[in-house]
């Protein structure tokens, strides 16, 4: 199979306008229905980077030196990850967490990592732990079980996701807010 550097123009979800530039592909990966490639950009040498497939606006083969990879090993590196984000050099850590017991039997049927270990069965619920990198995609997929999941370590995970339910409830609140507000204005113009 030839390697070609390819020219993209691409407009992640955060950037107000797309950009162009060379890229080096090394690895195709779908996670949830969506497909990423991981390659390097010819402008920043060595530094990996993660393109969502339709976030990309136009592609086209192009004429400079194709970058091998030598960063990293394409065959392990998503191995401690939930998801696609993750830099090079990030360390996994074991998250420990308790599930109640209606919803233990999906995770145990549908383990959340490959790592994952049942620690412990208590009255209401099992303790199991993985071991992966810490990222967004994690956090999202903690956060789905609602009440019925608790993180109990590490304590930098339990913050953050502390923080992201906290946040939560004040939007649920400036609805209710904002929705009483308006319905008060709709009464009193009657």
């Amino acid at each position: 199979m030839a390697k070609k550097t390819l020219c993209l123009t691409y407009q992640s979800f955060k950037a107000r306008e797309a950009s162009t530039f060379c890229f080096s592909a090394y690895l195709l990966k779908e996670y949830r229905n969506r497909w990423f490639v991981l390659g390097v950009p010819h402008k920043n040498r060595g530094h990996l980077l993660n393109l969502a497939l339709d976030r990309i606006q136009s592609i086209e083969e192009h004429d400079e030196k194709y970058r091998e990879n030598r960063i990293i090993n394409l065959t392990t590196y998503y191995n401690d990850v939930i998801g696609v984000t993750k830099s090079p050099g990030q360390r996994d850590c074991e998250v420990v967490f308790w599930i109640d017991n209606a919803n233990a039997p999906y995770v145990i049927t549908k383990p959340l990592h490959h790592t994952q270990k049942l620690l412990g069965e208590e009255i209401d619920g099992k303790v199991f732990s993985i071991k992966v990198i810490l990222n967004f995609e994690l956090e999202r997929e903690l956060l789905g079980f609602g009440s019925k999941m608790k993180v109990l370590r590490p304590r930098i995970l339990v913050k953050q996701l502390k923080a992201q339910l906290r946040k939560m409830l004040e939007n649920y609140d400036a609805v209710t807010f904002t929705t009483q507000l308006k319905e008060e204005q709709e009464n009193n113009e009657q």
